[in-house]
């Protein structure tokens, strides 16, 4: 198993978050597009999106943070 932390399994991950998050951004941009109405959006979906968009930004930061400044142990801790 590769530890959490290698460089290979970081790399992967945050390109992997990166597209997710940049997919996410088109899908927020086609909506907009639309010219919906309120009612016309269902809005338990779209809160589960913003939730989504949250959680990405939050692990790309996790990501740029200094070696050693996050407890990983916590992180990944079943």
């Amino acid at each position: 198993m590769v530890h959490p932390s290698s460089p290979a399994v970081t790399g992967d991950l945050r390109s992997r978050l990166e597209t997710a998050r940049l997919n996410l951004l088109a899908l927020f941009r086609a909506l907009d597009r639309m010219r919906l109405s309120p009612a016309e959006i269902p809005q338990r979906p779209l809160r589960q999106l913003f939730e989504l968009d949250a959680d990405l930004v939050e692990a790309l930061w996790a990501l740029d943070q200094p070696a050693g400044h996050l407890d990983l142990r916590a992180i990944y801790a079943p």
